[in-house]
């Protein structure tokens, strides 16, 4: 059991497709009635664990020598150019966080303007249950018919 500058790779390209796995299943409301969210969750904590435990184990792989395919998308990473290769990756990762950062910015301020544009249509009957429930707040009821039911 060792930690390699393989492993640390190895560790990081299996988290981020795990990652993407979650980001596009989180979504798929027939995978979420299916399997439930407590399988997004077990996914992100396999993710959370290869993150955490960069070690590889020698005696349980094999290393099928590949000179073309794999040489090619190995040899910027070895040894020659291991200080390039860190920094591409590092960058390339900082700009897809930012895209993807600025993404949520941009798309939670839509939503706050859509739900702050949204006007008080609460039925009569609807907002005198609320009242009852809870008379000290102040209750604005909104229906939206994007919201399905």
């Amino acid at each position: 059991m060792r930690v390699s500058w393989f492993s640390i790779f190895m560790a990081i390209v299996s988290s981020s497709l795990m990652m993407l796995i979650i980001f596009f299943l989180r979504k798929r409301l027939n995978f979420i009635n299916k399997f439930g969210v407590i399988t997004l969750i077990i996914m992100l904590g396999f993710c959370s664990f290869r993150m955490v435990f960069l070690v590889e184990f020698p005696t349980h792989q094999y290393i099928i020598g590949d000179p073309y395919v794999l040489a090619r998308i190995l040899n910027p990473f070895l040894r020659d150019n291991f200080e390039l290769s860190t920094k591409i990756m590092l960058y390339s990762w900082i700009i897809v966080l930012a895209i993807l950062l600025i993404q949520l910015g941009i798309s939670q301020s839509i939503s706050r303007k859509r739900i702050c544009s949204l006007k008080n249509t609460a039925d009569e009957k609807i907002f005198d249950k609320l009242v009852e429930i809870d008379k000290e707040n102040k209750l604005t009821v909104i229906r939206s018919y994007k919201v399905p039911r």
